[in-house]
């Protein structure tokens, strides 16, 4: 279950459209996913 932390703030230009805006927010959390999930399958591997 994720953690209750308030997440970091990430400041990007005002004058992006919202779409953009939340399309690098995804992005940014997508590559979180493929972190996390790449070293859990690393330490359950060599664990």
């Amino acid at each position: 279950m994720p953690s209750k932390k308030k997440q970091p703030q990430i400041p990007l230009p005002k004058s992006w459209d919202k779409y953009v805006k939340s399309g690098i927010l995804h992005v940014f959390a997508l590559a979180q996913y493929a972190l996390i999930y790449s070293r859990s399958w690393a330490g359950r591997r060599l664990g």
